[in-house]
This record gives C-alpha cells, sequence and structure tokens, in this order.
C-alpha cells in the first residue's frame, strides 16, 4: 500500500484575481492529501534529449503500472517534499468553493464565483513540471507563475456586452403576440426591461463583467423551475429526468 501523506501548503497569492504582483498581507492554504511517492512521466524529443513536456503523473502502487515506454524518462516525484508539485500534477486538494459576490442590483440573485485565492485559480497550472535544463543540466523543479489569464475586450467587455444584450432583445422581439393574454405579455415585457436596464444595472462592477447574471426568459424561468422539481423528487440515476448539478442562481456550495 502507497504511503499517504497529508501535508498543507502555504502559497503566496497575487493582490488581485489574475494579477502579476504578489499580496505582501495575505496567503492562501491548501492541503495535499495523497500518495508520498510519484512517478513524473516526461518526453524525449526525436533526438532522445529530455524535454520538460509532461506526459502523466502516476502512482505507482497501484495496480497495473507499468514501466514507461522508449520515449519516456522518469522523475520522482516526493509529495512531502514538493506538495505543491503533487497537487498540480497529480491532484490530491479538494476543489475550489464558491464564494458569492454582492453585485448589480439589489432584486437579482448575486452572482458567484470560484475562490479566487484557491491553488488552483492562483497558479497557471501549466507552470508546474520538471525542468531538465536547470542546475545545469541535472534538472530540477520548475518556479510555479500566477495565473493571468488575458481577457479579451471583444469577448467580455462592455461593447460585447451591449452586443449580446441587443441580440437577446432582437431575439425576444417575437414572442410577444399581440393577441397574448396581459400575464403573458407582462413577464416578457418585464424580462426585456431587464435587459435594456442591464448595463446601468451592473455598471458598479467596473471591468468585471464575468460577473453579471443575465436575465431568464420566460421560457427559461418555467424550465428552471420544473428542473428544480425534478432535482428535489427525481432521485434515480437512470431516470431521464434525473438533475444533481447546480441550478440557475443556486448557491454551488449546497
Amino acid at each position: 500500500m502507497a504511503t499517504q501523506v497529508n501535508k498543507t501548503i502555504i502559497f503566496p497569492v497575487p493582490t488581485e484575481w489574475l494579477g502579476a504582483e504578489q499580496d505582501d498581507l495575505n496567503v492562501g492554504v491548501a492541503t495535499y492529501v495523497g500518495p508520498k511517492n510519484l512517478k513524473l512521466w516526461l518526453k524525449l524529443d526525436a533526438s532522445n534529449n529530455k524535454t520538460d513536456e509532461i506526459f502523466d503523473c502516476l502512482d505507482p502502487s497501484v495496480a497495473g503500472y507499468t514501466d514507461p515506454p522508449a520515449d519516456i524518462y522518469v522523475v520522482d516525484l516526493n509529495a512531502d517534499e514538493h506538495p505543491e508539485q503533487a497537487a498540480a500534477l497529480f491532484g490530491g486538494i479538494a476543489g475550489p468553493k464558491f464564494i458569492e459576490v454582492n453585485a448589480g442590483p439589489t432584486s437579482e440573485p448575486n452572482p458567484y464565483i470560484e475562490d479566487p485565492a484557491h491553488f488552483s485559480e492562483v497558479y497557471d497550472m501549466t507552470s508546474f513540471g520538471w525542468d531538465p535544463t536547470l542546475n545545469s543540466g541535472a534538472g530540477g523543479w520548475k518556479t510555479p507563475k500566477f495565473s493571468q489569464e488575458l481577457v479579451d475586450e471583444d469577448i467580455f467587455g462592455w461593447d460585447w456586452v451591449r452586443k449580446t444584450r441587443n441580440a437577446m432583445l432582437s431575439g425576444s422581439d417575437s414572442r410577444i403576440p399581440e393577441d397574448a393574454p396581459d400575464a403573458f405579455k407582462a413577464t416578457w415585457k418585464e424580462y426585456r426591461q431587464k435587459l435594456r436596464d442591464l448595463p446601468t444595472d451592473w455598471a458598479g462592477i467596473g471591468t468585471a463583467t464575468y460577473l453579471i447574471v443575465w436575465p431568464r426568459d420566460p421560457d427559461q424561468q418555467a424550465k428552471d423551475i420544473e428542473v428544480k422539481q425534478n432535482k428535489a423528487t427525481i432521485t434515480d440515476p437512470t431516470d431521464g429526468e434525473y438533475y444533481d448539478g447546480v441550478l440557475v442562481n443556486e448557491d454551488p456550495n449546497t
């Protein structure tokens, strides 16, 4: 049986989500729980030179573990000494919790986002690994880097928000027949008004437009209610209506 370790990782965090500057006052905390001794498989190039391209990270104590193929070299990863590398390359830490952000109109649910101080949010997971060129060619573990996703203004900027809002308004133009009951018209008019008010209602988030909770049209709201009822009453996973995921505007931590 593999030796298991339970190792607390204390790591630096940036001053802001996806920021590059380290916060001097706060740190993150995670716990790696998993095998102590791991094998990191990395690729050799066509000339049989070692590269930093990771093929897999494996627990050699698991039944069925075999020797690597000829184009792979192996580095021993001691999770007791390098728990941050083990956590990033093998796993063994709990996923991020979601936190509620107080944003948007008070009449609507607040958005939830993954904890920006979680290990997997703070670091670019692809920056972990083994660099065979370090230490004069002896190799060494890479220094991980903060996540720094580039936010594309064409996708997440306010221009994109307004274009999306306008498309949603256009798409609902034909959803209100002239002879529809007043109650039916009222639900669609309320939805369309929320769309019109969206840039003003969410102006307080600045450039963090990923926080926007988009209005649900009446048809989507009806479906949400149906799914919620099914989630509460249907417990058989083989039932076609079974659902155990997170519902719209539901606390993901529940």
